[in-house]
Protein backbone atom coordinates (compact mmCIF):
# COMPACT_ATOMS: atom_id res chain seq x y z
CA UNK A 1 0.00 0.00 0.00
CA UNK A 2 2.74 2.26 0.98
CA UNK A 3 4.38 1.95 -2.47
CA UNK A 4 1.07 2.57 -4.42
CA UNK A 5 0.82 6.15 -2.35
CA UNK A 6 4.82 6.84 -3.17
CA UNK A 7 3.99 6.25 -6.78
CA UNK A 8 0.89 8.05 -6.94
CA UNK A 9 1.17 11.26 -5.10
CA UNK A 10 3.46 12.64 -7.29
CA UNK A 11 1.91 11.39 -10.08
CA UNK A 12 -1.25 13.80 -8.71
CA UNK A 13 0.95 16.53 -7.93
CA UNK A 14 2.84 17.00 -11.90
CA UNK A 15 -0.32 16.28 -13.76
CA UNK A 16 -2.26 19.14 -11.93
CA UNK A 17 -0.16 21.58 -13.61
CA UNK A 18 -1.21 23.31 -16.42
CA UNK A 19 0.84 24.39 -19.63
CA UNK A 20 -0.16 27.54 -20.65
CA UNK A 21 -1.07 30.57 -19.29
CA UNK A 22 -4.77 31.99 -19.33
CA UNK A 23 -5.99 34.94 -21.75
CA UNK A 24 -8.14 37.48 -20.29
CA UNK A 25 -10.46 40.08 -21.22
CA UNK A 26 -9.10 43.60 -20.42
CA UNK A 27 -12.44 44.02 -18.31
CA UNK A 28 -11.45 40.55 -15.94
CA UNK A 29 -7.73 41.91 -15.69
CA UNK A 30 -9.01 44.88 -14.11
CA UNK A 31 -11.96 43.63 -12.00
CA UNK A 32 -9.68 40.24 -11.21
CA UNK A 33 -5.87 41.20 -10.59
CA UNK A 34 -5.51 45.31 -11.17
CA UNK A 35 -8.10 46.54 -8.83
CA UNK A 36 -7.57 44.11 -6.02
CA UNK A 37 -3.66 44.66 -6.54
CA UNK A 38 -2.73 41.44 -7.39
CA UNK A 39 -0.47 42.20 -10.24
CA UNK A 40 3.31 41.53 -9.73
CA UNK A 41 4.48 42.95 -12.99
CA UNK A 42 3.69 42.54 -17.27
CA UNK A 43 5.68 42.65 -20.09
CA UNK A 44 4.46 43.10 -23.43
CA UNK A 45 5.15 40.05 -25.68
CA UNK A 46 4.61 39.86 -29.48
CA UNK A 47 5.84 36.44 -32.10
CA UNK A 48 6.38 38.61 -35.12
CA UNK A 49 7.04 42.24 -36.11
CA UNK A 50 3.43 43.10 -37.50
CA UNK A 51 1.03 40.60 -34.69
CA UNK A 52 -1.26 42.48 -32.43
CA UNK A 53 1.10 42.43 -29.24
CA UNK A 54 -0.21 40.24 -26.30
CA UNK A 55 0.48 41.52 -22.10
CA UNK A 56 2.16 38.59 -20.42
CA UNK A 57 0.77 39.13 -16.60
CA UNK A 58 2.71 37.42 -13.47
CA UNK A 59 0.66 37.52 -10.38
CA UNK A 60 2.24 38.27 -6.66
CA UNK A 61 3.37 34.53 -5.08
CA UNK A 62 1.23 35.52 -2.12
CA UNK A 63 -2.00 36.04 -4.28
CA UNK A 64 -1.95 33.02 -5.82
CA UNK A 65 -3.61 31.41 -3.56
CA UNK A 66 -6.71 33.05 -3.40
CA UNK A 67 -10.02 31.57 -5.50
CA UNK A 68 -10.16 33.86 -8.13
CA UNK A 69 -6.84 32.55 -9.05
CA UNK A 70 -7.27 28.92 -8.23
CA UNK A 71 -6.89 28.40 -12.19
CA UNK A 72 -3.72 29.34 -12.81
CA UNK A 73 -1.63 28.49 -9.47
CA UNK A 74 -0.31 25.52 -11.08
CA UNK A 75 0.60 26.54 -14.28
CA UNK A 76 4.58 25.93 -15.74
CA UNK A 77 4.77 28.70 -17.85
CA UNK A 78 6.64 31.87 -16.10
CA UNK A 79 3.24 34.34 -16.35
CA UNK A 80 -0.08 33.21 -15.20
CA UNK A 81 -2.14 35.33 -17.40
CA UNK A 82 -2.40 36.82 -21.10
CA UNK A 83 -3.86 40.15 -22.22
CA UNK A 84 -4.64 40.85 -26.28
CA UNK A 85 -4.19 44.23 -27.02
CA UNK A 86 -4.13 46.45 -30.05
CA UNK A 87 -1.63 48.90 -29.27
CA UNK A 88 1.26 49.31 -26.32
CA UNK A 89 0.81 53.25 -25.68
CA UNK A 90 -2.61 53.10 -25.00
CA UNK A 91 -2.53 50.27 -22.74
CA UNK A 92 0.66 51.54 -20.78
CA UNK A 93 -1.35 55.16 -20.52
CA UNK A 94 -4.51 52.91 -19.10
CA UNK A 95 -2.55 50.99 -16.51
CA UNK A 96 -0.70 53.79 -15.71
CA UNK A 97 -3.46 56.19 -14.75
CA UNK A 98 -5.19 53.37 -13.13
CA UNK A 99 -2.66 52.67 -10.73
CA UNK A 100 -2.29 56.08 -10.30
CA UNK A 101 -6.47 56.32 -9.66
CA UNK A 102 -6.14 53.20 -7.00
CA UNK A 103 -2.96 54.46 -5.58
CA UNK A 104 -1.12 51.88 -6.02
CA UNK A 105 2.93 51.43 -6.45
CA UNK A 106 3.86 51.65 -10.57
CA UNK A 107 3.85 48.20 -12.10
CA UNK A 108 7.33 46.79 -13.17
CA UNK A 109 7.05 46.98 -17.07
CA UNK A 110 9.53 45.23 -18.75
CA UNK A 111 10.48 45.87 -22.42
CA UNK A 112 9.70 44.16 -25.41
CA UNK A 113 10.39 40.05 -26.03
CA UNK A 114 10.06 39.16 -29.89
CA UNK A 115 10.15 35.37 -30.43
CA UNK A 116 11.45 34.89 -34.05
Amino acid sequence: MKRILIFIIPLLFFCCKTDKSIEISKTEFEEKILIPGDLLKYYIYSDAVFSDPEIRIFIKPDSLHLPRHKSVKNIKEEHQYSLKIVEYESFYNYISRRCKELGLLPIEMRPFKIME
